[in-house]
């Protein structure tokens, strides 16, 4: 093969270097996309002309190059579709039938009914839907207890760890990611005796766990919802970009090729295809609906960890779960809103439409209740529900701007469970997520929980490291309300 003349090298090179400086000012936002892409474009055409003959030994090259940092080093795509539990599962390994069933399902921003603001429209129904719903399905109903944390990785990825082995100190709490690698609630289940399935969405990756025994992504995406929507040209464009980029996670694609293909404003953009790009929004009722069916063919001795991202913003669910016009977010308020009465219309109107989401939340419960209560092994299976934080349709993150509904908003969480020994009703208790979750899920081996009540974890406006605060009294244990169904 012929080297190269001196000339064609500078040429290739000179391209290449531009074309990587443009590349960088498109990601850095430096240039417009249209006007970046567009200019990409040109350096790209130029760049093939140099190389003449050679440009199939490029390509062939950039196309490996693309397999071994993608295909390859991420071979399970987010984009897959649910697949049936295979018969390995059931007939491969030996399961301990004298344990019950343990089915662990935690709904993203699913607030407690004793946080729900009855003077809002529409707050007292949904209350009392949630309190039915317990007294229906025999569910023990805590209406006051509290999340440390109104993050979600933060929350979660402590519960499973440092408050599950007892410690609530501040140097004991792991730093929110999104990958759960070290998980002692699962790795205790698995002493127990039980195999675990994990259930989840793109936001946190519980499945990286030595404990899990099978793994089921919910795809972050569902072309069949998007194409019975009505969405114009340019969010449906968006909506490829976005599920392309993705379809392989993580990768240096789902960093900077966003920005590169973005063609709306992110604000714009995001409102229509869903919170950072995911679709768990849009494909929920579909996929809650198969997740039922799934859990109704494990057998005893089998743990079920799923964690669905609603009543999660933005809201574009209806009561009845179809979907509705696109809706945003109810946090931080105070930034959006100058005055209180902005900021007290706006969150009538974020609740409006979250009350709305977390009816078909609520609705999907039932029915999955409904779909258990007929099969003998579930009899004496463990249920519990339960959120990660409240709603934070509030005035903002900081403590510092907190009045007391933003605490009962931002912390306030629902909490429920069934199991054998657990009497069904309204509990008052106030507590702490991880006091009520431990209490009903944590084996006798468990070491106690070091504190009792222990406090929040908050941000304060003048930043550093988070710092602890008590949380408030809210619910019926606010008003020493007695203990229903003891």
């Amino acid at each position: 093969m012929a080297k190269p003349a001196k000339s064609e090298l500078l040429r290739l090179s000179g391209c290449l270097g531009l074309a990587g400086v443009l590349t960088g000012a498109v990601c850095l936002g430096v240039l417009p996309p249209a006007a970046g892409l567009l200019a990409l474009g040109v350096i790209v055409f130029g760049l093939f002309s140099a190389m003449g003959e050679r440009v199939h030994e490029v390509v062939l090259v950039l196309a490996a190059v693309f397999a071994g940092t993608t295909v390859l080093m991420n071979p399970a795509p987010r984009v897959s579709p649910l697949a049936d539990l295979p018969d390995w599962f059931f007939d491969d390994g030996a399961y301990d039938e004298s344990l019950p069933v343990v089915l662990h399902l935690v709904f993203d921003e699913l607030m407690s009914p004793g946080a729900i603001d009855g003077g809002l429209e529409g707050g007292e129904a949904v209350r009392r839907a949630l309190y039915e719903m317990g007294e229906r399905f025999g569910l023990r109903t805590y209406d006051s207890v509290y999340s440390r944390t109104f993050f979600t990785n933060d929350a979660l990825i402590n519960l499973v760890n440092a408050e599950w082995s007892g410690s609530t100190a501040l140097s004991s709490r792991l730093p929110a990611t999104q990958s759960v690698l070290e998980n002692a609630y699962f790795d205790d289940m698995e002493r127990r005796g039980y195999r675990t399935i994990v259930f989840q969405s793109s936001l946190i990756d519980f499945c990286v766990n030595r404990s899990v025994d099978l793994c089921r992504r919910f795809p972050s995406y569902d072309p069949g919802v998007v194409k019975q929507t009505d969405r114009g040209l340019s969010v449906r464009a968006g909506q490829l970009a976005v599920t392309l980029l993705r379809a392989y996670e993580p990768s240096y694609l789902s960093r900077y090729g966003q920005r590169l293909f973005r063609i709306e404003e992110p604000s714009e953009l995001d409102r229509d295809l869903g919170t950072q790009g995911r679709f768990d929004v849009h494909g929920f009722p579909s996929w809650f609906d198969t997740f039922t069916g799934f859990v109704t063919q494990v057998r005893r001795g089998t743990h079920v960890f799923a964690h669905f991202v609603v009543p999660h913003g933005p809201y574009l669910l209806t009561a009845d779960c179809s979907l509705g016009e696109n809706k945003g977010t109810g946090y931080y308020l105070a930034r959006r809103y100058s005055g209180p009465d902005a900021r007290e219309k706006a969150r009538r109107e974020h609740y409006a439409n979250y009350f709305a989401q977390l009816s078909c939340v609520r609705s999907r419960i039932e029915r999955f209740l409904e779909g258990i209560a007929g099969i003998e092994r579930f009899h004496d299976a463990v249920v519990v529900i339960h959120g990660d934080h409240g709603s934070r349709i509030s005035a903002g993150r900081f403590v510092d701007d907190f009045a007391t509904e933003d605490y009962v908003a931002n912390y306030g969480t629902y909490f429920a469970v069934r199991g054998p020994g657990v009497t069904p009703g309204v509990d008052c208790e106030f507590a702490s997520l991880p006091e009520v979750f431990r209490k009903h899920v944590g084996g006798p081996s468990l070491p106690p929980l070091d504190r009792s009540r222990p406090p929040l974890v908050v941000e304060t406006r003048s930043g550093g490291s988070p710092v602890e605060a008590e949380m408030p009294l809210f619910g019926c244990a606010s008003r020493q309300e007695p203990e229903q169904g003891e």
